[in-house]
């Protein structure tokens, strides 16, 4: 059985992408276009989300501060910085946080981490 995740993007054809991609893997998939809609996606949430994959880069909050957000009331759920940004101040600044950082160039490889968390 797998968990249910919460992808966060800003770019609505990017959320559609990544729901497909972890859709015909088996995960159920929930959405927030913006760092306040995943705050209260998980305030809301009946039970925790397996994971949260989040852009870093998304207007008004970024990834890192809506994480951050998460962290601070006791979010637990593992959180994956998925950008096309993935130079070495973003890796330092995921590592630092504990995420873990895929570039959005490697679908594969977001979906196949993102698997082994949502599976129960």
């Amino acid at each position: 059985m797998a968990g249910r995740v919460l992808i966060v993007d800003d770019e609505a054809s990017v959320r559609f992408f990544e729901r497909i991609s972890l859709e015909e893997a088996g995960i159920e998939v929930d959405e927030a276009a913006s760092g306040p809609e995943a705050l209260d996606a998980v305030a809301a949430a009946d039970t925790p989300f397996a994971a949260i994959v989040m852009d870093f880069r998304m207007p008004g909050m970024t990834g890192v501060e809506t994480a951050e957000r998460m962290l601070s009331a006791g979010v637990t759920t593992p959180i994956i910085l998925y950008t096309a940004w993935a130079d070495p101040s973003v890796a330092a600044v995921a590592a630092d946080l504990g995420f873990t950082l895929i570039d959005k160039s490697d679908v594969e490889q977001m979906v196949a981490h993102v698997g082994r968390l949502a599976t129960v």
